[in-house]
């Protein structure tokens, strides 16, 4: 590689990460939930744990939670918590580089890595009980990877974004494709979530907001329409990027989650078998139906 084209990739890295990313250190509190720091490079990653007891002592699994780009790992509220009330569940959520208390500086490059090093020390705590990888918005994009690397047994993914494909949409149609041509190249391969998406065999559950001005529906659909493995969609026809769900759409959302945890319980009785069979609701027509 030339010495110019090894610096344009660099700026076009930078220019990638300050637009996409949204990191802070400033302190924030979390009565309910518990710093853990693991070592990550030369330093160290911080992770945040909140766990829901089952009455019964019955175990659901364990969920990996990565928040959006402007999201901490304190602040960030879990889906997983609601998706299996009364069950044994542990939430971790990631602070990634750059972000709270965590070392490094924030960028899109180190999300493999980082994704990496956050389930390998899970799994070095939690043994062989299912790991769900959460995402919401950017946090998507990890969990996305570690589901192509076979690294995780199932994904909750809430708003995907494809980050070339927005990055188009947001800035293509004032200047000529040439800002979007070039923040498009500082963005990875492995962080191509249409790709990584095309290589998952684990189940997912997605969660998609019809009226999402972050990320359009018609992007996140890139990515559902790709996903290689069995998932289903719960749809918010109303929804904003960050709207909560209505009552309705909860109890949609739990029966939904009833099914993911079906499957990870075949899974894990058959570790070996990866599900590819494709839900009737795969049908592009009808996606956009609510």
């Amino acid at each position: 590689m030339s010495r110019s084209r090894a610096t344009l990739d660099r700026l076009a890295g930078r220019l990638s990460d300050r637009l996409i990313l949204g990191p802070t250190r400033h302190a924030i509190q979390a009565p309910n939930k518990a710093p853990v720091r693991f070592p990550f490079g030369d330093g160290h990653l911080e992770l945040w744990t909140e766990t829901s007891k089952a009455r019964d002592g019955k175990s659901g699994p364990v969920v990996l939670k990565f928040p959006g780009t402007e999201s901490r790992a304190e602040d960030a509220e879990s889906l997983a918590l609601h998706c299996w009330n009364g069950l044994d569940v542990t939430v971790w959520s990631v602070n990634p580089p750059g972000y709270g208390a965590s070392s490094g500086r924030a960028s899109l490059a180190n999300i493999p890595a980082m994704a990496t090093a956050a389930v390998a020390a899970i799994r070095e705590v939690v043994g062989e009980r299912p790991i769900v990888a959460e995402g919401f918005s950017l946090g998507c994009v990890a969990a996305l990877y570690l589901g192509a690397q076979g690294r995780v047994d199932g994904l909750l993914l809430r708003n995907p974004p494809p980050l070339r494909e927005l990055v188009r949409y947001r800035t293509g149609w004032w200047n000529l494709g040439l800002v979007p041509a070039l923040l498009a190249r500082g963005i990875p391969n492995t962080v191509d979530s249409i790709r990584n998406a095309a290589e998952c065999t684990v189940p997912a559950l997605f969660i998609t907001a019809f009226q999402d001005r972050v990320v359009p529906v018609a992007c996140q659909y890139r990515i559902i329409d790709a996903y290689g493995g069995d998932r289903r969609v719960l749809k918010q026809p109303q929804g904003g990027h960050a709207t909560p769900l209505t009552e309705s759409e909860m109890n949609r959302l739990e029966q939904l989650a009833a099914w993911l945890l079906d499957e990870l319980d075949g899974l894990r009785a058959s570790p070996d078998v990866r599900r590819s069979t494709q839900p009737e609701n795969r049908t592009i027509s009808k996606r956009f139906s609510a």
